[in-house]
Protein backbone atom coordinates (compact mmCIF):
# COMPACT_ATOMS: atom_id res chain seq x y z
CA UNK A 1 0.00 0.00 0.00
CA UNK A 2 2.80 2.44 0.91
CA UNK A 3 4.68 1.55 -1.92
CA UNK A 4 1.72 2.18 -4.46
CA UNK A 5 1.15 5.54 -2.85
CA UNK A 6 4.77 6.42 -3.53
CA UNK A 7 5.13 5.49 -7.33
CA UNK A 8 1.37 6.91 -7.67
CA UNK A 9 3.38 10.46 -6.20
CA UNK A 10 6.72 10.10 -8.10
CA UNK A 11 3.59 9.69 -11.26
CA UNK A 12 1.95 12.95 -10.35
CA UNK A 13 5.23 14.95 -9.87
CA UNK A 14 6.95 13.85 -12.87
CA UNK A 15 3.37 14.33 -14.72
CA UNK A 16 3.97 17.98 -13.07
CA UNK A 17 7.62 18.50 -14.22
CA UNK A 18 6.54 17.78 -17.74
CA UNK A 19 3.85 19.74 -17.71
CA UNK A 20 5.40 22.30 -16.45
CA UNK A 21 8.43 21.42 -18.93
CA UNK A 22 6.26 21.75 -21.46
CA UNK A 23 4.52 25.17 -20.57
CA UNK A 24 7.89 26.35 -20.72
CA UNK A 25 9.41 25.35 -23.61
CA UNK A 26 6.01 26.90 -25.53
CA UNK A 27 6.31 30.34 -23.38
CA UNK A 28 10.51 30.49 -25.45
CA UNK A 29 8.36 29.71 -28.74
CA UNK A 30 6.12 32.41 -28.56
CA UNK A 31 8.96 34.61 -27.12
CA UNK A 32 11.11 33.51 -30.09
CA UNK A 33 8.53 33.95 -32.76
CA UNK A 34 7.70 37.55 -31.46
CA UNK A 35 11.52 38.49 -31.34
CA UNK A 36 11.81 36.99 -34.98
CA UNK A 37 9.01 38.94 -36.05
CA UNK A 38 10.15 42.20 -34.40
CA UNK A 39 13.81 41.48 -36.02
CA UNK A 40 11.78 41.10 -39.52
CA UNK A 41 9.92 44.55 -38.81
CA UNK A 42 13.09 46.64 -37.94
CA UNK A 43 14.86 45.30 -40.99
CA UNK A 44 12.18 46.42 -43.26
CA UNK A 45 11.86 49.62 -42.03
CA UNK A 46 16.21 49.73 -42.05
CA UNK A 47 15.52 48.68 -45.25
CA UNK A 48 12.71 51.66 -46.45
CA UNK A 49 14.78 53.85 -44.80
CA UNK A 50 17.77 53.41 -46.42
CA UNK A 51 16.04 53.46 -49.96
CA UNK A 52 14.74 57.37 -49.66
CA UNK A 53 12.67 58.56 -51.22
CA UNK A 54 11.43 57.26 -54.81
CA UNK A 55 12.64 59.80 -57.83
CA UNK A 56 10.39 61.71 -60.24
CA UNK A 57 10.28 60.58 -63.71
CA UNK A 58 12.87 61.56 -65.84
CA UNK A 59 15.00 60.35 -67.93
CA UNK A 60 17.58 58.96 -65.67
CA UNK A 61 15.09 57.07 -63.78
CA UNK A 62 14.36 53.49 -64.36
CA UNK A 63 10.56 52.03 -64.01
CA UNK A 64 11.24 48.45 -62.32
CA UNK A 65 7.65 46.33 -62.18
CA UNK A 66 8.19 43.81 -59.75
CA UNK A 67 5.84 40.68 -59.40
CA UNK A 68 5.67 38.27 -55.98
CA UNK A 69 4.90 34.50 -56.29
CA UNK A 70 1.28 35.35 -54.88
CA UNK A 71 0.56 37.36 -58.21
CA UNK A 72 0.75 40.83 -56.34
CA UNK A 73 2.81 43.54 -58.36
CA UNK A 74 4.70 46.45 -56.98
CA UNK A 75 6.62 49.46 -59.17
CA UNK A 76 8.70 52.07 -58.03
CA UNK A 77 10.83 53.92 -59.97
CA UNK A 78 14.91 54.28 -59.18
CA UNK A 79 17.87 56.17 -60.07
CA UNK A 80 19.64 54.81 -63.43
CA UNK A 81 22.88 54.46 -61.09
CA UNK A 82 21.53 53.12 -58.22
CA UNK A 83 22.28 49.06 -57.53
CA UNK A 84 20.37 46.10 -57.87
CA UNK A 85 20.77 45.73 -54.26
CA UNK A 86 18.51 48.97 -54.21
CA UNK A 87 15.85 46.80 -55.67
CA UNK A 88 16.43 43.63 -53.17
CA UNK A 89 16.09 46.59 -50.09
CA UNK A 90 12.78 47.42 -51.72
CA UNK A 91 11.55 44.36 -51.75
CA UNK A 92 12.65 43.61 -48.03
CA UNK A 93 11.19 46.53 -47.19
CA UNK A 94 7.72 45.18 -48.10
CA UNK A 95 5.34 42.94 -45.99
CA UNK A 96 4.99 40.87 -49.12
CA UNK A 97 7.01 37.91 -49.26
CA UNK A 98 7.53 35.72 -46.55
CA UNK A 99 10.87 34.47 -48.00
CA UNK A 100 14.22 34.87 -46.71
CA UNK A 101 16.01 33.80 -49.69
CA UNK A 102 14.83 34.46 -52.87
CA UNK A 103 16.29 35.89 -56.23
CA UNK A 104 15.33 38.32 -58.83
CA UNK A 105 14.68 37.42 -61.93
CA UNK A 106 13.89 38.57 -65.76
CA UNK A 107 11.46 37.00 -68.15
CA UNK A 108 13.16 37.61 -71.06
CA UNK A 109 15.88 37.24 -71.54
CA UNK A 110 15.90 35.08 -68.55
CA UNK A 111 18.39 36.44 -66.38
CA UNK A 112 18.74 36.03 -62.52
CA UNK A 113 20.06 39.19 -60.49
CA UNK A 114 22.08 37.29 -57.74
CA UNK A 115 24.51 38.13 -55.15
CA UNK A 116 27.09 38.22 -57.99
CA UNK A 117 25.18 41.41 -60.08
CA UNK A 118 24.43 43.27 -56.58
CA UNK A 119 27.18 46.12 -57.29
CA UNK A 120 25.90 46.54 -61.04
CA UNK A 121 23.86 49.60 -62.15
CA UNK A 122 20.04 49.44 -63.29
CA UNK A 123 21.87 50.43 -66.34
CA UNK A 124 24.68 48.30 -66.46
CA UNK A 125 22.55 45.39 -65.24
CA UNK A 126 20.13 46.12 -69.10
CA UNK A 127 17.16 47.62 -66.72
CA UNK A 128 17.19 51.05 -67.57
CA UNK A 129 14.48 53.05 -68.42
CA UNK A 130 12.10 49.87 -67.61
CA UNK A 131 12.09 46.29 -66.46
CA UNK A 132 10.03 43.74 -65.35
CA UNK A 133 10.98 41.28 -62.63
CA UNK A 134 9.46 38.32 -60.85
CA UNK A 135 11.03 37.09 -57.53
CA UNK A 136 12.06 33.52 -57.50
CA UNK A 137 11.70 31.83 -54.20
CA UNK A 138 15.02 29.66 -53.33
CA UNK A 139 14.59 26.32 -51.51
Amino acid sequence: MREEQERIEREAAEAERKRIEDEEAQARAVQEAAEKEAALARRRQEKAMALGAEPEKGPDVTRVLIRFPTGERKERRFHSSATITSIYDYVDSLDCLKAEKYSLVSNFPRVTYGPEKNSQTLVEAGLHPQASLFIEIEQ
